[in-house]
């Protein structure tokens, strides 16, 4: 059977096996996401707004990749961004404060299996 190999997030190569018989692969997509300033509910501790992001599903990992500007941005302001999938609803939580302007960002979305 032919191998296909992805390139992770994290830089490293997964082997995925693919045939005629066998499930489809999903590559990892990356998509431009805007986070609104006025979207955030919560406390000086814990914010977080729900956005809309196309392609998500239920077995979506979510990654952030904030540009180097923006990170030296929320690194002074002591905030870190999270993005969460809840069954296919993308969740984005800010600890320690809130950005003070809306972000422009890609986000990095991997289908995963799931196995139990």
């Amino acid at each position: 059977m032919p191998v296909l190999k992805i390139k992770k997030s994290d830089g490293t190569w997964q082997e995925v096996w693919g045939g005629l018989n066998s499930n489809p692969v999903s590559l990892p997509r990356l998509v431009t996401i805007t986070i609104p300033v006025s979207g955030w509910s919560g406390s000086n501790s814990l914010y977080s707004q729900v956005i809309a992001v196309n392609g998500v599903n239920a077995n979506s990992k979510l990654d952030l990749q904030p540009t180097s500007a923006q990170v030296a941005e929320l690194q002074n302001s002591e905030i870190v961004l999270m993005a969460s999938n809840n069954n296919g609803k993308v969740t984005i939580y800010s600890v320690n404060g809130k950005p003070s302007k809306s972000l422009t960002m890609q986000m990095l979305i991997t289908d995963v299996e799931v196995i139990s």
